[in-house]
């Protein structure tokens, strides 16, 4: 147990603020679009960057629970914090 909590003593997060992490670059996925819905890709890869700089900016707060955030589940009822 002590070798647990000195580890996470060494836990570090970062934000997509600091540039350090994304959402996802979606690259992978990105190579199974078919030419027919590439237009439709575009707008999803838009939207997901709009909700990254939404997250980057403070616009949307996102929760940590398990870091000891407080979450308002009633916010969310869709979300099971285990």
């Amino acid at each position: 147990m002590k070798e647990k909590l000195e580890s996470m003593d060494r836990v570090q997060t970062y934000s997509l603020a600091s540039g350090a992490t994304s959402i996802t670059d979606l690259a992978e996925i990105s190579k199974h679009v078919q030419d027919s819905g590439k237009e439709k890709w575009e707008e999803i890869k838009a939207e997901l960057k709009d909700v990254e700089e939404k997250i980057a900016d403070g616009t949307v707060k996102v929760t940590n629970a398990q870091n000891g955030e407080e979450f308002d589940q009633s916010k969310c009822p869709n979300v099971k914090i285990k």
